[in-house]
Parts: C-alpha cells; structure tokens; sequence
C-alpha cells in the first residue's frame, strides 16, 4: 500500500520526487514550491526514514529532497540502501550548519546536494532545476553526480550536518579498513593503517568505492582533531584535489579564454552569489542554444573583471551579492566605455531594489524577479540579445522618462504548459511598474487520497469573556455574548493521517473576513514563539455569587454577578487549511483558515462541551475580533 503521507501520485516511475519532511507545516510549504519549480514530477512525502525507505521502493525516485533538521538518525544505512536501489537518482539534503566554501569547492559532482536551512525560495527552486531540468542529463560541460557516486565526503558532511555521534567504519575495495569518529556533529579522530588524526582522513576521502557502515561511538573513544568539521574537511578536499585524487570536484563553470568570434554564438556573463543558480542558469541557457558561450562569477568584482575582458553581450546580474550590490556593478559598467552599452538583466528577490535600480541605471533593460522558472529566463535573454547593444548615451539632456522598465514576474505554475524540454510555452507575463509585490504564500497541495473538495481540517481553540447570557423560560441556557479574553489561541490538527499542521508555538489572532451572513470566513493566525496559553477552567459552566431580583411587572429575572473576576469560556471552531505564508527564508510568518461551517462547541475545558451556534460577529477597525453572538444548539 502507498504510504498515507502521500502528497501526489506519481504517474511515472521516472519522475518522481520523495520529500522526508517531519514538520507538516513545513510539508506543506516544500511540496507546494516542488510543484511550482518541476511541475511534471509527482511528490510523495515520507515522515521517517522508514516511510521514505518504503514510499522509494514504489516510485523509484528521480529526485530525493531530506530535511535533515532534525537529525532522522541511521543515515549511513539508509544512503547505502539509497546507493545500492536508485543509482541514478540525485539527493537534494537541507540541514543547518552547511559549509558554502565545501559546496563551492565541490560544485555538483557530489552524490548529495546541500541547502543550508533556512533558505531563500529562489536557492531552494534553482538547485531542484539545476538537478532535475532536461540539462541534468545532457552534455552541458559539467558532471552532475548522482547516487551512484556516493564517496565518502558525502557521507562525512551527512554525518556532521546531522549532529551524530557514532563511528563510521569504512573498507575500501583494495581490503584497506578506516575508521573516522563524530561527536555531536564534529570530527573527533581517523585513523587507518598507521595514521591517526588529520592525515588519516585525508587519506581516507581518496577511496572510491567500498563499504561504508555506522556503530555507536564508544566513552573513551580518542580524539586527535580538534579543528571544526568545515574547516578540516574543506582542506582535506583542497588537498586531494590538488594531488589529483579521482575525488575531483566539479566547481560552477568557470570562464575560460574566449574562442574566435566565428567559433561560438552571443557571449553571456551570469553574476550570482549562489552557486546552484550559477549551475542552474548556465545550464539552462546551454540547452535552450548551444551556441551560447556562458561565463560566470560569484562576486560583483569578479564579474566586472570579466565584463571589461570578455565585453560579453549580456550580463545577468543579481543584486544581491556578497561584496557589492548590483547597482555599484551597474554604475561602474556604465563608467567605463568598454562596457557601457552592455545590457543588463537584473535578477533579485528585492522588487523595490530592483525597480530603483532599473529607474537609476540606464543599462538595466529588463528585471527578472526570483525565484523564477527556466522559461521565463530563457524569453528575458531572447529578447535582450535581439535588441542588441545599448544605443550610445546621448549628449543631450534627455526626456524624464515617463515609462519605468518592465518587470519579469514569477510564471505561475497555472499558467504554464508543461513542453518537452521543461519549460513554459510563456515565459512570464510582462508587466509595467509599479512593481508587484511577492507573493510568498503556498496553496494547501490537495491529497489523492481525498476528493478535490476535501481539506484538512484543524479546530481552533478561543478563550472568550461572558459579557452577557440569556436564559430559557425553564432557566436553560440560550445565547451568549463573548469577547476575546486573550489574543492567542490553540490550534489542533484532525488525526487523519493527511498533511496537516503541527502545533509547537502559539498563534495570535490576525485579521478576520465575514462573509454575507456576519458570520466568520477566513481568520488569519500568525505564529508566535510562545505556546498557547489557553484558558482552562472546571468541568462545567457555573454561575456562582447571583443575585436575583423578580420584578412582577416584567416578568423576567435579572442575574448579576456580585464577584469583579469575568466567567470565561473556551469556544472551539473547524476551519480548514486555506494557504500560508512564508518569508524569504521560509518561515511561516501567517496561516490563513477557512471556516468550516457555524457550529461551535463552547464550554469551561475540553471535557464537557455544548453545541452552540455562531450567529453574528462584530469586528474592531483593524479587522480583528471584537464580539460574538452564539446561539445554543436544541
């Protein structure tokens, strides 16, 4: 049986992509950008290690996404399986504590990928691009590694990212045993034959092939390393490189001297601080025309060294950058005359960067908003080639410029068309200033296993002061009218083995929409650090300290109480998971519900609880909740 955890079918064993993700919110969020960023491939997603083993057996996945925060355990194990069953799948792992200068090193020629968490939309959609478009498995000038060239720098860096503490015991096909030692996530020994320590690990990384095993490390096991994990590992990589080990790594292209103009089509120089985007636009523009001669570079100054050498036809620029901006790289373009009329494509998850770059520098012709998909880069280089150079600048004051430059938007996966080669039959709708603005939020996927109508359900949980009550003609409880007590609330998902939401911080209530009926439509939770501190009261509702006072002429009774502290209720609601919304680094920053339906249950705990129903809520000016109306269920 397929697990219940799956988010969609694959319909093809080829194009599968498993997700082991523990969090469910977070499931959510990385299935919904899976399905934006390779919109052919189905998603199933594992809880553990032994779901994802057994999910992985069925599908046979192109494309493994583990979330190793926090650490599963058995991973040795359960990446020999993965080597051993699915030689030709490629692993995309996200962990905190990543080393960027091991991931530059080694480039993509590794079996495991790496994303540090938490992470901006655009790295996490480049890198599944990078390993899953048409590229990945075509000549594109770069090795792409795949499980079957699982080493043992794969398997350290897995080890430490996961904070273990445990021994792997390695034997090489040549009959050579090793053994190298973690203690809370950092490399504490190595040895193998007579070499202890740094040597003997660098020793160790040089073996292809082999088995790899994994025991509990021992009270009084030596320590003879004392650097930190990234540090050593990354010299031992340098070193075995430098000695022209068969552990070769595969950096993002890198420029090398420009052939004959006659020999190579329109030359195009790509700037990212990220590698994986690097990796992800050179290889899409490779495939799109293979005339192209790509050249890239991690920082601005790198980038304007190969501007000024290359005078290439295009740069794509992003903005952001980890020693100068875009803009200072578009200024200095545009002041030196070799390249001042080279256009640029501004790319950035910044939209008000990039409308203010674009609006100050000429040389910005179009702007390109991350995270984007491989067609809508593709159109943007496309046009800007076919427009050629920049015109000279004029010596003339020119006209104030009454149309701002337009802006590349996010394609949504809606509107675009799978083809043949992975991208859109449209790239991205153009669209003029003023910049619209990101949206960060993920549509709930929808699970096979339920009908196209069926949600998640979660129950919200409200404590709420009595401001007043009416009574039955027999003194039954009839009407309450409430007021928020607190501004936090409980939400708890509905145990039906679908994606949901975990509750491990509190939420304090947002704005709320009414529909026609006065009655709630969606309501707006936004996560907060602190667990929900809910009201909990007896087992019962109990009016104590009345006063009763008959009047003859009226023929009512009037209940007061005689005690200043308020009753308080819990009234608990269903609502279904409508979207969340995300920063740049995915963390959930609002979770929009959907009410499901009027009734409620109210009472002093989860014990004993009434039917009510909602029958009229009143809101403050900022839309929050000011007062209900419920109504007992006869």
């Amino acid at each position: 049986m397929p697990p219940e955890s799956s988010l969609a079918p694959s319909h093809e064993t080829s194009r599968g992509i498993l997700l082991l993700e523990e969090y469910d919110a977070l499931a959510i969020a990385i299935a919904s950008a899976l399905k934006k960023f390779a919109p052919q491939h189905g998603v199933r997603l594992a809880r553990t290690l032994g779901e994802a083993e057994a999910a992985a057996a069925e599908m046979r996945p192109e494309l493994f996404v583990l979330d190793l925060d926090p650490p599963p355990g058995g991973e040795v194990d359960f990446f020999n399986k993965l080597h051993d069953r699915f030689p030709e799948a490629r692993v995309l792992v996200i962990a905190a504590g990543t080393s960027p200068e091991l991931r530059a090193e080694r480039g993509t020629a590794g079996a495991v990928q790496f994303i540090e968490k938490p992470f901006d939309l655009d790295q996490f959609g480049a890198a599944v691009q990078a390993l899953l478009g048409p590229w990945a498995t075509q000549n594109v000038g770069e090795e792409r590694g795949t499980l079957r060239d699982l080493n043992v720098v794969d398997i350290v860096q897995l080890e430490c990212v996961a904070l273990s503490s445990a021994v792997v015991r390695l034997e090489a096909v040549d009959g050579r045993i090793g053994e190298i030692h973690f203690h809370h996530g950092e490399i504490c020994h190595a040895t193998t034959g007579d070499l202890r320590g740094a040597l003997a690990l660098e020793e160790i990384i040089n073996w292809r092939g082999g088995k790899m095993s994994e025991t509990e490390l021992p009270p009084d096991a030596p320590k003879t390393i004392d650097l930190p994990w990234s540090i050593l590992l990354l010299r031992a990589v340098r070193r075995t490189t430098e000695n022209g080990s068969s552990q070769a790594h595969h950096p993002p292209p890198a420029p090398i001297l420009p052939l004959p103009n006659e020999s190579r089509g329109k030359t195009i120089l790509v700037i990212d601080d990220t590698e994986m985007l690097l990796v992800f636009a050179a290889d899409v523009l490779s495939v799109a025309d293979e005339t192209f001669y790509i050249v890239t570079a991690l920082t601005g100054r790198e980038g304007l060294a190969l501007a000024s050498t290359l005078r290439p036809d295009l740069i794509v620029l992003d903005y952001s950058l980890t020693d100068i901006d875009g803009a200072e790289v578009c200024r200095e373009l545009l002041g030196d005359p070799t390249t001042a009329r080279i256009p640029v494509l501004l790319m950035s998850g910044h939209l008000p960067e990039l409308a203010t770059t674009a609006a100050d520098c000429r040389n910005v012709v179009m702007t390109l908003a991350k995270p984007f998909l491989s067609g809508a880069l593709i159109d943007a280089v496309e046009k800007m080639l076919a427009a050629g150079p920049l015109p000279p600048e004029p010596t003339a004051v020119p006209p104030l410029q009454t149309q701002p430059p337009v802006v590349e938007t996010p394609a949504s996966p809606a509107s675009m068309s799978a083809q043949p080669n992975g991208h859109g039959t449209e790239a991205a709708v153009l669209q003029a200033t003023p910049v619209p603005s990101f949206s960060s939020s993920l549509e709930t996927p929808t699970s096979p296993a339920s009908s196209p109508n069926e949600s998640q359900e979660e129950t919200v949980t409200f404590s709420l002061e009595v401001l007043s009550m009416t009574l039955t003609p027999d003194f039954r409880l009839d009407s309450l009218h409430l007021k928020p007590a607190a501004t936090a609330v409980g939400v708890r998902v509905a145990e039906n083995g679908k994606v949901g939401m975990l509750v491990e911080a509190g939420f304090e209530l947002g704005p709320a929409q009414l529909g026609p009926d006065g009655k709630i439509a969606t309501l707006l939770l936004v996560p907060t650090l602190q667990p929900p501190q809910i009201f909990i009261g007896g087992s019962s509702l109990v009016v104590g300290a009345v006063r009763a006072n008959s009047s003859a002429e009226k023929r009512t009774i009037e209940i007061s109480a005689t005690q200043a502290e308020p009753m308080r209720v819990q009234l608990t609601a269903n609502f279904t998971l409508a979207r969340l919304e995300f920063s740049p680094t995915f963390e959930i920053t609002a979770v929009v519900l959907r009410a499901a339906g009027g009734i409620v249950r109210v009472g002093a705990g989860h014990d004993e609880t009434a039917l009510f129903e909602l029958e009229q809520v009143q809101l403050d000016q900022a839309g929050r909740l000011q007062e209900m109306f419920v109504r007992a269920k006869r």
